[in-house]
């Protein structure tokens, strides 16, 4: 498994070395409004990590990294969605709880508008793969190149901060050759 720079153990499509990936069973609304991630009714806590048996030797290509990439992105997103709206839905939530719940679901649409749009944009500017990850106040855009230019960087740069209205330091461009 190759592992990313400064982050052993951990593939380029983050996934933990032996197997171990973040798992969990959901969670619930708390009675201060927040989210309660503690144990539900199996004894198991939201987060928890899980050992999964990935009996695949395939080495990571590039055009199945990005592909792979997007759809860990989607489902990751799609699952926080999906907690999300069941927050909104349980009538047992707080009212606080549900606005919340409202306001992340928002945000993470808007996330996913963004991520597509930087993606399009930088494919237009002639990379053939790109794939962009937000989370909270962080862009992760991992584009296919040979070397990126500082010209390159800019331009990319440039698109992110449009598109997001962060800063530069919020931003990380990694290329993958």
């Amino acid at each position: 498994m190759a592992t990313s720079p400064g982050r052993s153990g951990v593939d380029s499509a983050g996934r933990a070395a032996g197997g171990a990936v973040a798992g969990g069973t959901g969670c619930t609304a708390a009675a201060d409004g927040g989210l309660d991630l503690t144990a539900d009714s199996s004894g198991k806590n939201a987060g928890d990590a899980l050992l999964v048996d990935n009996q695949s030797t395939a080495p990571i290509t590039d055009d199945s990294y990005f592909a792979q990439a997007k759809t860990d992105r989607d489902k990751a997103q799609a699952d926080s969605l999906k907690i999300l709206q069941e927050v909104v839905n349980d009538a047992k939530s707080s009212a606080a709880a549900k606005e919340k719940a409202s306001a992340d679901i928002a945000k993470i649409a808007k996330n996913v508008e963004s991520q597509s749009a930087i993606e399009n944009l930088v494919k237009a500017k002639g990379f053939t793969e790109c794939v962009t990850i937000i989370t909270g106040d962080q862009v992760n855009i991992v584009v296919k190149s040979p070397g990126l230019l500082e010209n390159e960087v800019i331009m990319i740069q440039d698109i992110a901060t449009g598109q997001t209205g962060l800063g530069l330091d919020n931003i990380k461009i990694v290329e993958r050759k």
